[in-house]
């Protein structure tokens, strides 16, 4: 770990000598990490930094998809067994670092009871504000809804085989759809007379039901939970109630019921969806391009409390040294974060942050973090490894194989575009739907599209050298301002034919100039570090890695040592091109980019177990209608791109090489009186 402030040092707290990593999760128990605390203590290092403890979803391996902040996971123990694990620590002389998790939590399944909450009440939820939600988005179907992306095909096909069923629980009272059998999409309370309506002994639930419109109503949350308690109570098993509400559950899962259960779907706060329509239309803010991980509003009191109540007692008791805190480009206003944090804490700990710095930028000092996790360390420690004798050999031979002359930095920049243009469209789109917000709102900028301000910010995204500038509630510093500058001047000179106004207003409102711009800017900045980091690592499975970084020598090319590495083992695991001619950095990771004058050369046939498989790029026949993509092969079919702004692009080919039409799924939601009504007709029906 990095130090570059003695903010906890100063309080009296001494630093780690040297950490040691332990992966908990339930095959490395609390109880199975205090059995090692004996060899720890003997390798000399002085904490042991602990993965998340907070209850994340059954099974993870990981325990970053915290789906509860108030209990330790129960895979790795009880909380007595954490202070256990703690005591075998001290006792071998070991203190603890604790990994925690502020931007995220883990959403589907049926664990995350917040989210769940979100999905029943949606706008009215308590929680609806805890998570990062535009409820407002661009599609029209997403209006007051949701998107909730857990299926693996079309919304019509897994309505169609039975994957979405509607289920009572008869313990809590409570109707949900269930995707698959794992994902619980809870019905609102509005909804539950079409269900129960007009069954004999349950007149009285269904007019409560009608009655309550909003958690908020009739006493909150105790009184639904009453009333769901007394439906269980009167639909309990063998009871004549029961009998019949299970024959109208069969009923909708049938095929006979299946328009009437796509309109009880569409009345929901929620539009169940195939995962792969997240890239256009999702809107919440998520980890990345991660849809189960939905990101939490950190930066409200009440969340920011409720997400480190047990994290502080555990540092009040003294079982906690220091806390490392993941993923803090991803918050809204990270130094305010770290501020608070500190201020919070019940006791001085050593305070350090996952970020990676670009090699000549200084961690803010206005964060008082006593550092980094070490990104920057180990870069430094891979070139310090790396034998430069070989890399002209090397290089060498990767040119004459592929042609490739290609630097880091335009592989880079094009992984971002790329990145932006497909996994990450939806996040993009709302941003630029922010700034054409803000733009209308001024006379000189009212002229400025939505589509040319979407345009201009992936051209200002990806000319950005850091993962994100720190604008907040005072402005831009001298240092951010002039990274943006400098951006901008990047994005002028690679985007001409964009209008120079689009560019200065860019500039304005990432600068945070004016209240409203402020909060823009603190958006693109959220916007700006996964971007950077999924463009990173596109540009590492392309072999340009950090470690590279420096030109050839009397060339002014890159070093291309680990793209040849990378090279050898797709020639190793069998996947070999047949045309060698074109085969260049972006074959390497199936993608499709600049062709620099190849023309249709950039088609490239696979040989995969004894099969061909055709793979488009620019330069293609119009009938594959290729564009840039990343990591997959996207084809265009007349079926899904026609009627919604921009094409659309499906994942997809056949092993003939003709394209799927994938269509875009209805959310099947028309107008809610005659959907209700046709459900109470088709279930009275049924009855």
């Amino acid at each position: 770990m990095t130090t570059s402030s003695p903010s906890a040092v100063g309080s009296g707290v001494v630093p780690p000598r040297a950490t040691y990593r332990l992966q908990l999760n339930k095959d490395f128990t609390f109880a199975d990490a205090a059995a090692q605390a004996g060899y720890l203590g003997g390798l000399g290092v002085s904490h042991v930094y602990l993965s998340p403890i907070l209850k994340a979803r059954a099974g993870s391996t990981h325990g970053y998809d915290t789906v509860d902040h108030t209990v330790l996971n129960p895979e790795l123990g009880t909380l007595e067994g954490f202070r256990e694990m703690a005591r075998a620590f001290r006792q071998a002389g070991l203190g603890i670092v604790l990994d925690i998790v502020p931007n995220h939590m883990g959403v589907g399944g049926h664990e995350n009871a917040l989210w769940l909450d979100v999905l029943e009440w949606g706008e009215e939820s308590q929680y609806a504000n805890w998570f990062d939600i535009n409820w407002m988005p661009a599609e029209p179907s997403l209006h007051h809804k949701i998107l909730v992306l857990f299926l693996g095909t079309s919304y019509g096909e897994a309505l169609s085989a039975g994957d979405l069923l509607p289920k009572f629980d008869a313990e809590g009272g409570g109707f949900a759809i269930w995707s698959g059998g794992t994902h619980k999409l809870p019905l609102s309370l509005a909804s539950y007379p079409l269900l129960i309506g007009g069954i004999a002994g349950l007149e009285t639930i269904t007019e409560r039901c009608k009655a309550l419109t909003s958690a908020s109503e009739g006493g909150g949350l105790q009184t639904v939970s009453a009333l769901k308690c007394e439906l269980a109570r009167l639909c309990a098993e063998g009871t004549p109630a029961r009998h019949e509400l299970d024959r109208r559950l069969a009923y909708l899962g049938s095929t006979a019921g299946i328009d009437d259960l796509d309109r009880l779907i569409g009345r929901q706060h929620w539009r169940a969806a195939r995962y792969s329509v997240a890239a256009d239309d999702i809107n919440y803010r998520r980890f990345f391009i991660v849809s189960d991980l939905a990101g939490v509003r950190i930066e409200r009191d009440d969340v920011f409390e409720h997400v480190h109540r047990l994290t502080f007692q555990l540092v009040e008791e003294g079982w906690i040294d220091g806390l490392r805190v993941d993923h803090i480009d991803g918050l809204f206003d990270p130094a305010a974060y770290c501020r608070k944090l500190r201020e919070r804490c019940p006791k001085p700990v050593y305070l350090v942050v996952e970020k990676i710095v670009a090699s000549d930028e200084l961690l803010p000092a206005v964060w008082e973090v006593d550092g980094t996790t070490g990104y920057e360390f180990a870069s430094e420690t891979m070139q310090l490894l790396t034998d430069p004798t070989d890399e002209p050999a090397l290089t060498a031979g990767y040119v004459a194989f592929t042609g490739d002359r290609a630097s880091v930095e335009e592989v880079e920049r094009d992984a971002k575009l790329s990145i932006m243009e497909f996994e990450m469209a939806a996040e993009v789109d709302a941003v630029a739907g922010r700034l054409h917000a803000l733009a209308v709102e001024r006379r000189e900028t009212r002229d400025l599209t939505s589509t040319a301000l979407g345009l201009g910010l992936k051209q200002f995204v990806a000319s950005l050298p850091v993962y994100r500038t720190y604008v907040d509630g005072d402005g831009a510093t001298a240092g951010d301002r002039a990274i943006i500058a400098a951006a901008i001047e990047v994005a002028r000179r690679e985007a001409p034919t964009i209008d120079p106004a689009v560019f200065d207003f860019l500039e304005s409102v990432a600068c945070g100039s004016g209240t409203e711009a402020r909060g823009v800017a603190q958006r693109i900045q959220q916007l700006s570090g996964p971007v950077m980091a999924k463009g990173s690592r596109i540009r590492r499975s392309t072999g340009a890695t950090d470690c590279c970084r420096r030109p050839m020598s009397g060339s002014g090319r890159t070093s291309s040592a680990c793209r040849w590495r990378h090279i050898t083992r797709r020639r190793q695991s069998g996947r070999r091109p047949i045309r060698r001619a074109c085969w260049g950095r972006r074959a390497m990771t199936a993608s499709v980019g600049k062709t620099r004058g190849r023309g249709s050369r950039c088609c490239l046939e696979w040989r995969r177990s004894g099969s061909e498989r055709l793979q488009s790029g620019r330069g293609c026949s119009p009938r594959w209608g290729c564009r840039r993509s990343t990591g997959t092969i996207f084809m265009r079919c007349s079926s899904c791109c026609s009627g919604h702004g921009r094409p659309r692009l499906r994942r997809g080919a056949s092993r003939c090489g003709r394209a799927r039409a994938v269509r875009r799924a209805s959310c099947g939601g028309d107008d809610k009186g005659v959907a209700g009504g046709a459900v109470a007709q088709h279930l009275g029906a049924a009855g």
